[in-house]
């Protein structure tokens, strides 16, 4: 009876682990995944050139990633299709290569009509636009969170069942 109740409380801690992992996991993930924004701000110098700068902060803004100078030529939006609807990043063409902007959430709308209308629009001469990635459209915390819950859960069972079957022989 004391074995059973010892296995018991063993499981239990077991658990209790587990669900201590699980959510240090779910804190890292948004300190280090979630925890980005991204800023850039454009100037007309004449039309169809466009100067901007683009600062990406990360670890709630403990770093900067900031590319200090590109002509902007246009922008490109790719669209990832699931069963609850559309995830969108939208990618800045500039003279230095492509550069990711910002990846939207779960059907959220872009800028790109706000940075087509600053390129052919004689009549605006500057744009600001600062986005910060939200935990609830984050689809890779919302995806890796519970996968690598279960692969640790697995981890343990099986961890707990060699030991098991060990006391047994």
């Amino acid at each position: 009876m004391s074995k059973s109740s010892y296995t018991f409380s063993g499981c239990a801690g077991l658990i209790g682990i587990l669900v201590i992992l699980y959510w240090g996991y779910i804190f890292i993930s948004y300190v280090c995944l979630i925890s980005r924004s991204a800023n850039i701000n454009c100037q007309k110098i004449r039309q169809e050139y466009v100067s901007c700068q683009l600062t990406r902060r990360y670890l709630l803004g403990l770093w900067n990633d900031t590319i200090p100078e590109f002509q902007l030529l246009g922008n490109d939006v790719e669209i990832i299709e699931n069963e609850g609807g559309e995830f969108r990043t939208l990618y800045l063409k500039t003279d230095k290569g492509r550069i990711k902007f910002h990846q939207y959430g779960l059907n959220e709308a872009t800028d790109a009509p706000e940075i087509d209308v600053l390129l052919h629009d004689s009549s605006k001469s500057s744009l600001e636009i600062s986005r910060a990635w939200n935990i609830f459209y984050d689809p890779l915390c919302i995806i890796l969170s519970p996968l690598f819950f279960f692969v640790f859960l697995n981890i343990f069972q099986s961890v707990e069942t060699n030991k098991n079957m060990s006391k047994k022989s």
